[in-house]
């Protein structure tokens, strides 16, 4: 897959919110299909899926390419239409893929009523589309629907990156300057509601503490950070092999 050049600008809303608020820009035509720009989401996206047993992941390996467009797919509406692929009704150019959280860290940020964990449950609902369209027999769908999942938990996952970072094919022996950092854990079953609350609260605390890349302790903070978001991604890959694909 080309190595393209993403510009991370993640600016905060508020001084508790995390996410990535930097959209990529819609593709058109046939390349848009078969050649998604490979993006952060995309490397956590990969690395997480690499981070299966080959039993697991086969299916999706299968996939590749819709599990891809599907990460793709959260911030460019119009990809559904183009590649005839499954509608995603969350994605949005201009909708914010991000959290709050609460000043003590407690919680997800409430203001008046309304819990700010937008990023949460869109990949939930991204997760329970996949199982329905798994159990339909429509695998193509489910991988699809995973990977717009894996963006939303990738969205959470990196810190403030105020550079130029070359994000290449996680399976590409060019790799990035975050590869020293990831490394596969134990396997435990995950949901991605708490995937994503697990990460962006790490990420926030990042943030928190270095406010910027061009602080020299903070590669390793992120390459920590990057590295959580793919094994909780993981996670939640394997949650819906045992969950879903072996019954």
């Amino acid at each position: 897959m080309k190595n393209l050049m993403l510009v991370l600008l993640c600016s905060f809303y508020c001084a508790v919110s995390w996410g990535n608020d930097n959209p990529m820009a819609p593709q058109t035509g046939s390349s848009a299909c078969d050649t998604p720009i490979y993006s952060t989401n995309h490397y956590i996206a990969d690395h997480a899926l690499l981070m299966l047993p080959a039993g697991e992941r086969h299916w999706l390996d299968q996939r590749h390419k819709h599990y891809l467009l599907g990460t793709t797919s959260p911030e460019d509406p119009q990809l559904s239409t183009t590649c005839a692929l499954p509608a995603n009704n969350h994605a949005s150019q201009h909708e914010k893929h991000s959290v709050e959280w609460a000043w003590d860290y407690s919680d997800f940020k409430v203001v008046n009523g309304e819990k700010k964990d937008r990023t949460a449950v869109l990949a939930q609902q991204a997760y329970d589309n996949a199982v329905t369209a798994y159990r339909a027999d429509k695998l193509d769908d489910a991988a699809f629907f995973l990977g717009a999942m894996a963006h939303y938990i990738g969205d959470v996952s990196y810190a403030n990156i105020h550079s130029d970072t070359v994000w290449t094919d996680a399976r590409s022996p060019a790799l990035s300057p975050f590869e020293q950092y990831v490394s596969p854990d134990r396997l435990v079953k995950r949901q991605p509601y708490s995937a994503v609350k697990r990460v962006s609260k790490n990420s926030q605390e990042i943030y928190r503490t270095f406010g910027s890349a061009q602080d020299k302790a903070a590669p390793p903070a992120i390459g920590k950070s990057v590295n959580l978001g793919a094994n909780e991604l993981a996670d939640v890959l394997h949650t819906f092999y045992v969950s879903v694909v072996k019954h």
